[in-house]
């Protein structure tokens, strides 16, 4: 007598168990995916508040210089270092919506700055933030 193949193959298709460890390995790369993104938003987040601190340490340092003032001194034009900084107009370092308004953090802190009319002295930030992961080190900003 001759053996009949069966029309259907016995193991076609997937199991359960081989569909759960599919689906395992899926959920990982995807949790992997997330923690990588949310660290790239940290690192991003980081630079920008740090290039908002060192701009606007540019611009103490150049109205100092435009004043020909030192560490210290004080600024006497009427309106101050942070409106002559921060705001809306072209005359302004940094736009900001409001004049004398502090940029908006782009991470949980919010950012501080120093005294309105004094000029700080080299070294010391004029604006920081109060979340330390997102200031620069004392290395990278000696020299600002």
């Amino acid at each position: 007598m001759r053996h009949q193949r069966p029309r259907f193959p016995l193991h076609s298709g997937m199991t359960l168990l081989e569909l759960t460890v599919v689906i395992l390995v899926l959920l990982s790369l995807v949790a992997l995916l997330f923690v990588g993104v949310r660290s790239w938003k940290k690192g991003s987040d980081r630079a920008q508040s740090i290039f908002t601190i060192r701009n606007a340490q540019q611009a103490v340092r150049g109205i100092q210089n435009i004043n020909r003032a030192e560490p210290g001194d004080t600024l006497d034009n009427g309106i101050g270092l942070r409106d002559t900084i921060f705001g809306p107009s072209t005359e302004n370092f940094i736009l900001t919506p409001v004049t004398g308004q502090l940029p908006p953090h782009p991470a949980p802190g919010v950012i501080y700055a120093g005294a309105l009319n004094t000029y700080p002295p080299v070294g010391t930030l004029y604006i920081y933030s109060d979340n330390p992961d997102y200031n620069p080190t004392a290395s990278e900003h000696a020299t600002w």
